[in-house]
C-alpha cells in the first residue's frame, strides 16, 4: 500500500507517462526517483544489485541515456546489435528496475552515432566504479552472441573516453571472460549437459 510521498512520486512519474514527449526525458526522471520508485516495485531487483554487486541503487545516475546508448555502440562494433544483444541488455537493465516504457527504446535504438559525440560531457563521470561498472555491462552485452574483435575494439575506445586505463579495461575483460567460463562450469557441473529446465526448441 502506497503512502504520502510514494503516492506523490507515482503520481507524477504516471503524469509523465502521459504528457512526455520524450521518453529520454521520462528516463531521467525516473533515475531520479528510482529509489522511492523501488521501495514499491520488485524484489527481485533490490536482490540482483545486493547479490552481484554489492549495491542498494543504481550505479550510474548522471548520463544514463548517452551511457546506454554507448552500451549499444560498444555492442553494435561487430556490424550490428542483434537480437540476442538486445534482448540480454533489455534483461539486465529490467533486472535491476528499467521501466517499461523505455522497452522499445532498448528493442529500436540503431546504435548508428559516434561514441565521442555520445559520450562528449562524459568527463564529469568522476566514480571510477561508475566507469568500470558500465564498461563491464558494455561487454557482457556485446559477449551475449559472442566477443567480436570490432566489439573489443569499441570497447577499449569506450575505456578511454571514460578516462579509464588500459590496465582496468584489460582487467574489467578479463572479469567478464572469467565469469562466462564460471557460468559454464556450474551448468556442466549441475546438470551434465542435460539441464531438464532450458528451452530446447
Amino acid at each position: 500500500r502506497l503512502v504520502g510521498s510514494e503516492m506523490c512520486i507515482r503520481d507524477r512519474y504516471q503524469r509523465r507517462v502521459r504528457e512526455s514527449k520524450s521518453k529520454y526525458h521520462l528516463f531521467s526522471f525516473y533515475l531520479d526517483n528510482m529509489a522511492a520508485i523501488q521501495k514499491q516495485q520488485r524484489i527481485g531487483a533490490q536482490w540482483f544489485a545486493k547479490w552481484f554487486y554489492g549495491m542498494d541503487g543504481f550505479p550510474v545516475r548522471d548520463h544514463a541515456l548517452e551511457l546506454i546508448k554507448a552500451v549499444f555502440i560498444v555492442a553494435g562494433g561487430d556490424g550490428s546489435i542483434s537480437e540476442t544483444e538486445r534482448n540480454f541488455f533489455l534483461g539486465y537493465l529490467d533486472a535491476v528496475g528499467l521501466p517499461d516504457d523505455l522497452h522499445e527504446f532498448f528493442k529500436t535504438y540503431p546504435g548508428n552515432e559516434r561514441l565521442e559525440d555520445i559520450l562528449a560531457n562524459s568527463q564529469s563521470i568522476k566514480d571510477d566504479s561508475a566507469k568500470r561498472s558500465i564498461l563491464y555491462t558494455a561487454i557482457l552485452v556485446a559477449g551475449s552472441d559472442g566477443y567480436a574483435q570490432g566489439e573489443h575494439d569499441q570497447v577499449v575506445k569506450f575505456g578511454a573516453i571514460l578516462g579509464l586505463s588500459a590496465e582496468d579495461v584489460a582487467q574489467v575483460e578479463a572479469l567478464a571472460e572469467a565469469e562466462k567460463k564460471q557460468g559454464e562450469e556450474r551448468r556442466r557441473i549441475l546438470f551434465r549437459g542435460n539441464n531438464p529446465w532450458a528451452n530446447t526448441q
